[in-house]
């Protein structure tokens, strides 16, 4: 016996399937999307920490160049 157009049921079971699948690929996205953003947070934050970091290393070398000058001076003016 061959079947050229779907039962109801059959019509009926494959609407089912799909609000179903269609409410799983909703919330698979908005969990993805609430993960993107947690992940973009803590990429801004961790770009954030580099630079600080990176004015601190900066900022210390030239607080280490004027040690270095200042000691070069100390030295070179010493009897």
């Amino acid at each position: 016996m061959i079947i050229t157009h779907p039962s109801h049921h059959h019509r009926r079971s494959c609407q089912c399937i799909c609000k179903i699948c269609s409410r799983e690929t909703s919330y698979a996205a908005l969990l993805l999307q609430g993960s993107i953003h947690v992940y973009n947070r803590k990429v801004k934050y961790h770009c954030s920490l580099v630079v600080h970091v990176l004015e601190l290393i900066s900022q210390l070398t030239l607080i280490l160049q004027v040690v270095f000058i200042f000691f070069v001076v100390l030295v070179g003016s010493s009897p």
